[in-house]
């Protein structure tokens, strides 16, 4: 089975904020968690913080959620998470699709590769790669994945009105719903990955 990894360390203060940010009630950061605990390869879920007090809220969020949080100083050999393989995240993904982090899990199991990319969203490495540093061979998820990661204020603007017209009718949506809703909806188009990042 998997462990999941959600990497929330390498967000700049102002994005960092935007993790507690409410999308219907709940922090962005939940909403990602939800999703992705949904995927049915998924076994266990930890989420990667800095060990600045900045981080200090979030994770008294997390724990307060039953939420396993690993700070900077904690981060062990992954060989003692349990799992033959690790899915790694970014948490910026409040839309991630679980069907493609399944994909990419079976995908990564079918091949035996080393690291496994399922479009820019997620990377799935074997324990073994992970403790010896391997990055070859590796397997690519065929297909082309939209990327609605949230870098920008714009961004989280379209993740929240995309869960606003779609979550109650259908919490489990997917990419599918997304697009077509885009489609319905050119007031939701996503502001992409070509704009600015947030500045810190």
């Amino acid at each position: 089975m998997i462990l999941a990894v959600l990497d929330a360390r390498a967000a700049c203060p102002r994005l960092a904020a935007a993790l507690l940010s409410p999308i219907l009630g709940e922090p962005m950061i939940w909403r990602q968690i939800e999703r992705v605990r949904r995927a049915r390869t998924v076994s266990k879920l930890e989420v990667l913080l800095t060990d600045q007090a900045r981080d200090d809220n979030l994770a008294g969020f997390l724990l307060g959620r039953g939420v396993a949080v690993r700070r900077d100083d904690q981060i062990d050999d992954p060989a003692l998470w349990g799992s033959t393989h690790v899915a790694l995240l970014t948490a910026d993904q409040p839309l991630i699709d679980p069907h493609m982090i399944d994909e990419t899990a079976a995908l990564a199991m079918r091949a035996g590769a080393a690291i496994t990319f399922g479009g820019d969203q997620v990377e799935v490495v074997s324990v073994e790669a992970f403790v010896k540093d391997l990055k070859k061979p590796e397997a690519h998820l065929p297909g082309d994945f939209p990327d609605w990661r949230v870098r920008t204020a714009e961004d989280f603007t379209f993740v929240r009105a995309v869960f606003q017209a779609l979550h109650a009718d259908d919490p489990e949506f997917g990419t599918e719903e997304i697009l077509e809703l885009i489609e319905r909806r050119h007031d939701l188009a996503p502001a992409g990955p070509a704009k600015v990042a947030v500045a810190a």
